[in-house]
């Protein structure tokens, strides 16, 4: 037997739900949000599972930078976004990626820097300026490309270039000048001007005199400083003082309690002359009727000592000839200082025969200059005396020698004594002697002087009996150059023993 059974299919709907994208990123991301400054974006967001966090951001949405990634797994969400551009629309969207490294992208959200705000600034912020004289003042714009200013004063005038010219006033005062910007009339800057009252102001240029080195004794070279009143009104110098020490005034001033206008000038002159090694300071102090009515000039200098002079003797060798025994001849030389002054302060001989005299000692020769000096031979014995004459100063080297040089002659039957004028020519160091026989006229010359005679007399011991003679004298220059003979002595007759 077989059963009906019937079997009732039943239809039950199944309901699939799909979501987009978009959708389910704004359920696992939500609450995005930023916070601008002008160049700083902080944006914040919270992720429904514990997530990294990082942004993309940039001017379009290709986007083109990225913040760094935190990497911190949290589902509160921060990131600060620097170095932006004021006044500029961002495009950024944040991702996050949760432990199982699923990366969920936010929407595109966008945000805009504000514009920096216009600021102005004036310089310089504050100046001192005479009675109707001027300042110079210049203003700075930021964050617009108009950057014209108007320029305005409470008191005087201020031009469109900022040039201030200040109010004409008995007493002084104070005026604000202001820099308004153009494009923001809200936005302005100001300086505060003193204006001063009609004054003179001195000025010195330079405000000290330097005189560098100078030997103790000497003298340096005048120095000047020009004393201008820089001020808007005239002015009288009343009284000036030197301060006591190595500096006096130089002579060359032109001042002399003058009255200066406006924009006149004078002079101060000095000098120094320093007693002592070492550094030397002093001051010319001046004062007047100006504003700063007392004005100091400083003067300094440095005391040095000289390096010590050399002290030279010539002839090096003096040749007083043949004298004859018992009585004198004289001859003469000459001390020069080179380098620096020299003071002799003693002259010795070591032989009596020779004396010193022309001198007067001590004596201090300046630099590159002479002194004279005689010797006198007197020999006692018959033959050839030397002597050294030794000169102390206070020379790089203490003691100056000469040698000293003469013959003692016996005394003779006969002898012929001559004596000359001395040359006018420079530069002379001594003079030859020469002798010719004569017989009817003047034979041949011979030089009858061992050594150069420095001086204008000479004695011929060597002649003989009954015999006559010719005599001629020549010069001879430091540069050993002889002249020709001088006038001639002719026919000098010796007598028969």
């Amino acid at each position: 037997m077989c059963r009906l059974i019937r079997v009732v299919l039943v239809s039950i709907p199944l309901l699939f739900v799909f979501l987009a994208p978009s959708a389910f990123s704004q359920s696992w991301i939500s609450a995005v949000n930023a916070t601008t400054t002008t160049t700083n974006a902080t944006v914040t967001w919270t992720t429904a599972v514990p997530a990294n966090s990082q942004i993309a951001y940039g001017t379009t949405t290709s986007y083109g930078s990225s913040s760094a990634l935190n990497s911190s797994m949290v589902t509160s969400h921060s990131a600060t976004l620097a170095s932006l551009t004021a006044g500029t629309t961002y495009h950024y969207r944040v991702l996050s990626a949760d432990s199982t490294g699923v990366m969920v992208t936010g929407l595109d959200n966008v945000f805009t820097t504000p514009a920096a705000a216009i600021s102005v600034s004036v310089s310089p912020t504050t100046a001192t300026v005479a009675s109707a004289g001027t300042q110079q003042f210049t203003a700075q714009v930021k964050n617009t490309s108009n950057t014209g200013v108007t320029w305005s004063a409470t008191s005087g005038t201020v031009s469109t270039t900022g040039l201030f010219t200040a109010p004409t006033v008995t007493t002084a005062t104070t005026v604000t000048v202001t820099a308004t910007s153009v494009a923001d009339g809200s936005k302005s800057s100001s300086a505060t001007v003193s204006v001063s009252a009609a004054a003179g102001i001195l000025t010195l240029s330079p405000a000290s005199l330097s005189f560098g080195s100078v030997t103790v004794g000497q003298t340096s070279s005048v120095l000047l400083s020009t004393l201008t009143n820089t001020g808007n009104d005239s002015l009288t110098i009343t009284n000036d003082a030197i301060s006591a020490g190595d500096f006096s005034w130089g002579g060359k001033g032109t001042c002399n309690d003058s009255t200066l206008a406006p924009g006149a000038s004078c002079t101060y002159s000095a000098k120094f002359t320093p007693t002592a090694a070492g550094t030397r300071t002093a001051a010319i102090t001046i004062y007047s009727t100006a504003s700063n009515s007392t004005v100091v000039l400083s003067l300094s200098g440095t005391g040095t000592t000289a390096a010590a002079g050399t002290l030279a003797a010539s002839p090096a060798t003096l040749a007083l000839g043949s004298v004859v025994v018992g009585s004198s001849g004289t001859s003469s030389g000459t001390l020069t200082a080179s380098g620096s002054s020299v003071t002799v302060s003693a002259v010795s001989s070591n032989n009596s025969a020779f004396t010193i005299g022309g001198i007067s000692l001590p004596v201090t020769i300046p630099a590159g200059s002479s002194a004279a000096f005689t010797v006198t031979f007197k020999p006692s014995t018959a033959g050839a005396v030397t002597a050294a004459l030794t000169f102390t100063s206070n020379a790089q080297t203490s003691t100056t020698v000469e040698a000293l040089t003469g013959t003692g002659a016996a005394a003779a039957v006969h002898s012929v004594g001559l004596s000359w004028s001395p040359s006018t020519s420079s530069n002379i160091s001594g003079y030859n002697i020469y002798r010719a026989p004569y017989s009817g006229g003047c034979g041949s010359y011979s030089k009858i002087n061992s050594l150069l005679n420095t001086g204008t007399v000479y004695t011929d011991f060597a002649v003989v009996d009954g015999t006559n003679y010719c005599y001629a004298t020549t010069a001879v220059n430091s540069s050993n150059e002889e002249s020709g003979y001088s006038n001639v002595v002719s026919n000098v007759q010796v007598p028969s023993p």
